[in-house]
């Protein structure tokens, strides 16, 4: 064995040749090496990739979990393309009415007055069914675009039908027209045969809560009547009846509108009094009319709020609990377009700045200078949102920015989508096409075209809609 001493530092030369002996002895210590070696890298690999094999698992897992999130759409990839385009009056069909056995079911209004109830496949938009419940009617002005209003209750679909409109006296707008009659038809979604027709009155208004269809109307003696009925057979579990007549304001007439949010049924009079109803139709909340600059908010999932118009920066936002108030905070509440129920606990009001408040303390736990759009995401503890110029992520626990990518867009207004995997906005120049980037890390992923005049962008029950405007009104192209 060599001393330390006889040892030296040796540059080799690749290009000089070996002696003989060491390249006669380099096979036999390959030979011994090369299976212990072999099994170490191969156990390295084999390791590498289960890793990889689980984190994918994970990836998929969490995908699929996300996209049942409502307001997140179907994968989004480069290769998005159109399926398929709706007319105008197909449209409704698909903006507002529901998605059942993977249908688009709502109601159409053609130009002649006539209404159906019409579902089309959710893949191809062709017409899987089309229910007629009101014919040509001349009496229905040219500018009304009130096609029947349809929602899905106990595995059913409910639409509210009005027709046979005559001039109103007396209004502020002297052309004026109302309905005079209302329907409340139920629908088999699967083929579109009509289960029950009931009357309703003319001033009617509906919505779902609590697997409950519930329908609003003035009566006879100017109170306003609730009621909660089952979907099929039209009984009545119970009723809320305004504790005195609603009083129209000169030149304008009597009406409700109904809106189920989950934790509650908000009930808004024409004069702007509102009030609040527990899922089961008992009264929390009475507020008087004041010119529109207090409602009722929906600021996270399962949470109800007021805002009103009594704050020091324009506005006022306080949290109810069974129409009592608890928590109240500076400033509008955000609209999340999605939460995902992350950072529970927060409640977000903003523009700039955007606060975070904790629900429970009233406290402010963070605010942020960065410039959010008017629609925010919230997903995996992330807040995304979009303004003309970026997109950016913000930790929705600290406040602090994760990332902003530029990016040309028309306003504040644009409305960013999400897959769960990227964040996709239309960029304006030089011409409008889709722009994907990285949730993670806010790296562009990829663009893609547009169809022709498509320009904005829109969910609908997970589907990703672009919309354009023709001559015949507006229409919707799927997107996938």
């Amino acid at each position: 064995m060599a001393r330390p001493e006889d040892m030296h530092d040796v540059e080799m030369d690749e290009q000089t040749e070996l002696p003989t002996s060491i390249v006669a002895a380099g096979p036999s210590r390959l030979r011994r090496w090369w299976p212990l070696t072999a099994g170490v890298v191969a156990v390295l690999l084999g390791g590498l990739a289960a890793t990889q094999t689980v984190v994918d698992a994970r990836e998929r897992s969490r995908l699929i979990r996300v996209r049942t999130v409502p307001g997140v759409v179907r994968e989004l990839s480069a290769s998005v393309h159109e399926l398929w385009r709706s007319d105008a009056g197909e449209s409704s069909a698909v903006a507002g009415g529901v998605l059942l056995a993977d249908r688009f079911i709502g109601g159409r209004l053609d130009a002649d007055g006539s209404q159906s109830v019409e579902a089309l496949d959710s893949r191809t938009g062709a017409t899987a069914w089309s229910l007629a419940v009101s014919g040509a009617d001349p009496t229905t002005p040219a500018d009304v675009t009130r096609p029947p209003q349809c929602m899905s209750a106990q595995g059913v679909v409910v639409c509210l039908v009005v027709d046979e409109y005559a001039p109103l006296t007396g209004t502020i707008a002297p052309t004026s027209t109302a309905p005079r009659r209302a329907r409340v038809v139920v629908v088999d979604p699967l083929t579109g045969t009509l289960l029950a027709e009931r009357d309703a009155a003319s001033s009617s208004s509906l919505t779902v809560e609590s697997d409950l269809v519930v329908v609003a109307w003035v009566s006879g003696d100017g109170h306003g009547v609730v009621t909660g009925t089952e979907p099929r057979t039209g009984e009545v579990r119970w009723t809320f009846t305004t504790p005195t007549p609603l009083e129209a304001r000169a030149g304008e007439r009597l009406g409700l509108d109904v809106t189920g949010a989950d934790v509650g049924i908000i009930v808004g009079s024409w004069s702007q009094k509102l009030w609040l109803l527990s899922p089961g139709g008992v009264l929390q909340r009475e507020l008087p009319g004041n010119g529109g600059s207090t409602w009722f908010e929906v600021p996270r999932v399962g949470m109800l709020a007021l805002r009103t118009a009594q704050g020091p920066v324009g506005a006022r936002t306080t949290l109810l609990v069974d129409g009592r108030d608890t928590q109240t905070f500076d400033g509008d509440p955000v609209k999340l377009t999605v939460d995902d129920g992350s950072v529970p606990g927060l409640v977000f009001t903003g523009g700039v700045p955007l606060v975070a408040w904790d629900a429970a303390t009233g406290r402010r736990r963070w605010a942020s200078a960065a410039d959010t759009g008017r629609s925010v995401l919230l997903l995996g503890g992330t807040l995304y949102s979009a303004t003309h110029d970026a997109v950016l992520a913000l930790d929705a626990s600290t406040g602090a920015v994760l990332w902003t990518a530029p990016v040309q867009l028309k306003s504040d207004l644009a409305v960013p989508l999400t897959d769960g995997s990227v964040l996709v906005v239309v960029e304006r120049f030089p011409t409008a096409h889709l722009v994907a980037f990285d949730c993670a890390d806010g790296r562009r992923l990829w663009e893609a075209g547009l169809p022709e005049n498509v320009d904005n962008l829109v969910e609908v029950h997970g589907h990703t809609f672009g919309t354009r405007y023709s001559q015949s009104g507006l229409e919707v192209v799927s997107l996938g």
